[in-house]
């Protein structure tokens, strides 16, 4: 008999468990088998913890090496035991993760040109797709070896992809707002949609982006997310997603947060983490930098939160444990020199110290209650 899968309660959702790594956190995914939860970081180290353990006190994470620069981006392959990563080098890196100690199977030192921003496995497994900044998008062999293409067409930094769930669609974000439509089978461009609300110029500045994009489950909706309105400054804004209607490709609203123009008028807070649940809500998850942020639920058909909660810590991604009542956050906390201490740097010259790092753990669900008397 089939396990019964649990609906999630948003209006209920709490933080269940906190887990520390000594540097800044990029992003986080969790495992097709919903036992590990991984996170990339700033010095690096892929990171894992095996969810599996039940002793809070005992630290189930392994650390792994082999990129040159910041784990920027990760993605599990969807039924082998592959997990795809990239960094700010240019690195692509494919290990198992299944092993007591994650196992590079192979790595392209050179895979893109400079920073990979982000990267994306098709539904049915057999594609990997990449992109950054040398504004190229490439289409790879999940297996690994050379791309089987290239598609041109961005003319700033690419920092989101997503496929179709019927896998014969990729889209890629850019820093000024476009968003590309590509067929997989022969890299051809379709069309060009718009998220111009999400990018501002001021004066010769470029700021924003496509920061994040979310196929629904049934494919009818793609999300865009960022921050809007940047008014005289490129990292002040409110955060918003972009709805677009994937057949037409027009915009349908612009989703953001209750009170945004009071409660985010001075404060420039992306949306960078975004997932549509199986549900068919929204969830997204953002901050300032990596400062003040938030977390929120969006019903497509409404442009208001259905329930939201902050001030959170700023967080740079967002993931969905496969039971589909789970959430994971990277957050970041300071290392003594305040919220504004740039990525951590400590006064004497000599010496570097990155913020901390945090994969908060968040359940949609009610709070256990404390037992009797205890």
């Amino acid at each position: 008999m089939a396990a019964v899968k649990q609906k999630p309660t948003p209006s209920e959702t709490h933080l269940s468990r906190s887990l520390k790594h000594e540097a800044q956190l990029t992003c986080c995914r969790f495992s097709p088998c919903g036992k590990f939860v991984v996170a990339g970081s700033y010095d690096g180290s892929l990171l894992r913890w095996d969810l599996s353990e039940k002793d809070a006190k005992k630290d189930s994470k392994t650390v792994s090496t082999g990129h040159h620069g910041w784990l920027e981006t990760l993605a599990f392959h969807p039924d082998k035991k592959r997990l795809y990563t990239a960094d700010s080098w240019g690195k692509l890196c494919c290990w198992d993760y299944t092993e007591a100690k994650p196992k590079l199977l192979w790595s392209n030192d050179a895979a893109h040109d400079g920073w990979i921003r982000t990267l994306a496995v098709s539904p049915d497994g057999k594609l990997l797709a990449t992109a950054g900044n040398d504004q190229i998008v490439r289409i790879w062999p999940a297996g690994g070896g050379k791309p089987l293409r290239e598609m041109t067409g961005h003319e700033r930094h690419v920092y989101s992809l997503a496929f179709a769930p019927d896998g014969k669609a990729l889209v890629s974000g850019d820093l000024v707002g476009r968003v590309l439509h590509w067929n997989t089978s022969d890299g051809k461009l379709v069309r060009e949609l718009d998220a111009k609300p999400l990018a501002n110029r001021v004066k010769i500045v470029d700021g924003g982006g496509v920061r994040n994009l979310a196929f629904s489950g049934d494919g009818r909706h793609l999300a865009c997310s960022g921050i809007t309105d940047f008014g005289t400054s490129v990292v002040k804004g409110f955060p918003g997603v972009v709805l677009l209607d994937w057949k037409s490709g027009k915009q349908t609203r612009l989703l953001r947060p209750k009170d945004y123009e009071t409660e985010y008028k001075t404060k420039g807070v992306f949306v960078e983490g975004l997932r549509f649940h199986r549900d068919g809500f929204l969830i997204g998850a953002g901050g300032n930098g990596e400062r003040e942020g938030a977390l929120w639920f969006w019903d497509p058909k409404k442009v208001d939160p259905t329930f939201q909660i902050n001030p959170l810590p700023g967080s740079r991604d967002l993931d969905i444990h496969p039971d589909g009542t789970r959430l994971a956050l990277v957050h970041f906390t300071a290392n003594g020199r305040g919220k504004n201490g740039g990525n951590g740097r400590k006064s004497t010259p000599e010496e570097y110290r990155c913020h901390h790092g945090i994969v908060a753990l968040y359940e949609m669900s009610p709070k256990p209650k404390a037992p009797a008397g205890g």
